[in-house]
This record gives C-alpha cells, structure tokens and sequence, in this order.
C-alpha cells in the first residue's frame, strides 16, 4: 500500500491526478525545512539550478506526503515549496 500511495503522490506531483487545490502553510515550510535539512550547504542546493532545486522539493514532497505528513494537494505543496526556496535563493 506505501508503495501505491507514493506513485500516487508522484503522479499528483508530475500533474497526472487531479487533486483538489489545497495547501497548508504548514505543509509547505515542512518540505522547505526538509529540503534544506537534506541540503546543508543551501547556496550550493541553489546555484545547482531549478531542475536540482525541482528534485530535491520533489523527493522531500513524496517523503512527507507517504508518511502522512501532507494531507493537502502533494502537487500544489510541492510548487508553493519550491517558489519558497526560489525566493530564498535569491536573498
């Protein structure tokens, strides 16, 4: 059943389910804190560019969302995340 529960949230994710548009402040700071966690050295994370800066929100989103942290819409979460991380790049 994990395994179903994390192809769903990576189809939501690549935009393949339809998922109702709801997301948490909450939500989307725990995969900001996640991908920062797993990324120590955040100016590097950020001049990898979008697709590793993408990956990173994406794998940090799947991990949250099948262990339940997430219960909103994965996609939107994951967006939020990363526009969030984008603005924080950029400080």
């Amino acid at each position: 059943m994990r395994s179903l529960a994390g192809a769903l949230v990576a189809a939501a994710i690549a935009g393949g389910v339809a998922l109702p548009a709801l997301s948490s402040p909450g939500e989307i700071s725990q995969v900001v804190r996640l991908v920062k966690s797993n990324n120590k050295d955040f100016k590097k994370l950020c001049q990898a560019g979008a697709g590793k800066i993408r990956a990173e929100v994406t794998k940090a989103t799947i991990k949250l969302a099948t262990s339940g942290s997430i219960t909103s819409n994965p996609r939107t979460i994951g967006e939020a995340a990363g526009k969030k991380i984008a603005a924080d790049c950029k400080k």
